[in-house]
């Protein structure tokens, strides 16, 4: 019954904050994650995730879910490593790296608002 009542506390602070969240890339904080809506398709390990709104959770030191705005259906589980930004950021935010104009953004980081402190996800050698 408690994670129940904790989900549901979740899932409604994540339908406030994607229908008042002003900047398309831009995150909004929940307790253990955050929700953010990317205007255009981005890459995270594995897989492609389609403009939309999702929620990044982290789930112990080094393990982040990804899932459904609603966090009723869960799209990834992955590794992560840590990671620290060089300037304290008041705010939480994603770094990218856009190898070329043809493929999608591909999610680097995730960092907390809470310092310098992040999560970097881990892709394996493509060229392997």
């Amino acid at each position: 019954m408690k994670f129940f009542k904790i989900g549901l506390t979740i899932s409604a602070l994540l339908t406030a904050m994607v229908l008042f969240s002003p900047q398309p890339v831009r995150a909004s904080g929940l307790d253990s994650g955050t929700a953010v809506t990317f205007d255009q398709p981005v890459e995270i390990p594995g897989k492609v995730l389609a403009a939309g709104t999702y929620a990044f959770v982290q789930e112990g030191p080094t393990i982040v879910r990804i899932w459904d705005k609603d966090q009723t259906h869960l799209i990834a589980t992955l590794m992560t490593n840590a990671a620290e930004q060089q300037q304290f950021e008041p705010r939480q935010e994603f770094e990218f790296d856009t190898p070329d104009a043809s493929n999608p953004k591909v999610l680097k980081a995730w960092f907390f608002d809470s310092g310098t402190l992040g999560r970097e996800f881990i892709y394996q050698d493509k060229s392997k």
